[in-house]
């Protein structure tokens, strides 16, 4: 996921830069990191990425240029791909459920585990749907409902959310997603306007925001609503969020 992050902030780094040179300079690095990606074989992480691109695009709109370094970085990581990742590797993160390698497949084995371990989670959650079973205590909770005594993590933030803190918890980090996402719209479309003095830091905003549509898909498939990079973003929309409204509060007096 960090690779996937990583590439959203490269890429709006690259698009603030005036130099079409050091733009070409960063392709090669996005194209390293998409590679990353492919090698570890995670199915999430190749969904995770598809989900960063579709982001970009949809930010990017259909303009030549965009669409042409869309072309380009599309182009060298098929290549990369093609030339450095093993074929099993490639079997397993492109055998994704629903289809007919899903049953019999490389990785079918963990589709299982991970369907059984949500459906553990869902019962849990039934067992106690408004206060869960107690922050941390997932663990202690499966291994006494799973019959085969295991304690492996639900590998979802939001399922982890409804079994330990119930509906309550899970409504808090909803709305603290929806928080973050509003904070994060309104910073963009304040450096958006003409005159801003801050719209050299619009590169940031739009990465952030990237990474955070990125981050609540990504949840849906790994444990990380209690991971910092989580909090970074968090802590990052409030803070552009302050920012914008003191530039705004001296624009005012100043007038």
């Amino acid at each position: 996921m960090f690779a996937i992050l990583a590439i959203a902030g490269l890429w709006y780094l690259m698009r603030s830069m005036p130099i079409p040179g050091l733009r070409l300079a960063i392709l090669p690095a996005i194209g390293v990191l998409a590679l990353a990606v492919f090698m570890t074989a995670s199915r999430s992480g190749l969904l995770g990425l598809v989900v960063c691109a579709i982001a970009i695009m949809m930010d990017e709109g259909t303009n030549i240029r965009s669409l042409l370094s869309i072309a380009i970085a599309g182009a060298l990581v098929m290549l990369l791909v093609i030339q450095f990742v093993p074929q099993r590797a490639l079997d397993r993160i492109t055998n994704m459920p629903g289809t007919a390698a899903a049953q019999q497949g490389e990785g079918s084995g963990s589709l299982e585990r991970r369907q059984r371990t949500w459906e553990i989670a869902l019962d849990l959650f039934t067992d106690s749907p408004v206060f869960g079973v107690g922050m941390g205590n997932w663990e202690v909770a499966r291994f006494l409902k799973d019959p085969a005594h295991s304690t492996s993590a639900p590998h979802s933030s939001y399922l982890l959310a409804l079994v330990e803190g119930g509906i309550l918890c899970f409504a808090a980090f909803m709305y603290l997603l929806w928080q973050t996402w509003r904070d994060l719209q309104l910073v963009e479309r304040r450096m958006r306007d003409a005159g801003s003095g801050l719209s050299e830091l619009l590169w940031i905003v739009k990465s952030a925001k990237v990474s955070f549509v990125v981050l609540i898909f990504f949840s849906a498939f790994a444990d990380l609503w209690q991971l910092v990079i989580l909090f970074w973003l968090v802590g990052l929309a409030i803070v552009m969020r302050r920012l914008v409204e003191q530039h705004d509060l001296r624009e005012a007096v100043a007038y």
